[in-house]
């Protein structure tokens, strides 16, 4: 699916609905690439979808602020919005029960993320901690295992619980930047946080996906 207008896509959530996925993401992106809006829009594979389009629904969850990114803890039925309000950024927490018909009204919680070093990348929740991961693709400045940090922050505190750590997940792989994250729950139950990848040549780039299953 190809989505025109739409943003970086930094973050984003899937909802099953029925027998379809239907994705919470940024979109009306401004001059800089970012999402203005937050929209919920049906996957359809191999279509083309422009963000100026009136198919679907649009939301701006806090008032005043200007750009959108969000995801979605799957095992807990949350979403974690992050928005740039007053020169900075900030992470409100939503149940998708609320979310899933556009009522952004009764955030579980708020907070201003601490400062964390590092070329910010994708982000998710689960259970009361967002995973957070920084870092740039390989260079000579930057070779091999790289910079890819993985940080857990404390939703109810806002204060870092664990890192940045440095993952050395897909370490050996071409060019190698750091772009999104996102947790699974498998059919046995278990809970898994995955970690993507651009990898690569320049004009072939591809997608690797590794995941964490163990709570430390």
């Amino acid at each position: 699916m190809h989505l025109n207008g739409f943003g970086h896509g930094v973050a984003f959530g899937i909802r099953p609905v029925g027998g379809h996925s239907y994705l919470w993401i940024e979109s009306e992106a401004n001059s800089n690439g970012y999402g203005t809006k937050l929209s919920f829009i049906k996957y359809s594979a191999g279509t083309t979808l422009d963000s100026s389009s009136t198919g679907f629904g649009k939301f701006a969850p806090v008032s005043g602020a200007t750009e959108y990114t969000c995801s979605i803890d799957p095992v807990h039925n949350r979403m974690i919005v992050r928005y740039h309000k007053d020169g900075a950024k900030h992470i409100a927490v939503y149940d998708v029960s609320d979310t899933d018909n556009g009522d952004f009204s009764k955030p579980l919680v708020t907070f201003t993320p601490p400062s964390i070093s590092g070329t910010p990348q994708g982000y998710t929740l689960y259970g009361s901690y967002m995973y957070f991961l920084t870092g740039n693709a390989y260079s000579d400045t930057n070779p091999e295992p790289g910079n890819s940090y993985l940080t857990s922050i404390n939703v109810n505190t806002g204060a870092i619980a664990q890192g940045p750590t440095l993952t050395k997940a897909g370490s050996t792989l071409t060019y190698r930047e750091p772009e999104g994250l996102a947790v699974y729950r498998t059919d046995a139950g278990q809970s898994r946080l995955f970690l993507g990848f651009a990898t690569g040549e320049e004009g072939d780039r591809r997608s690797s996906i590794f995941y964490k299953n163990a709570l430390v």
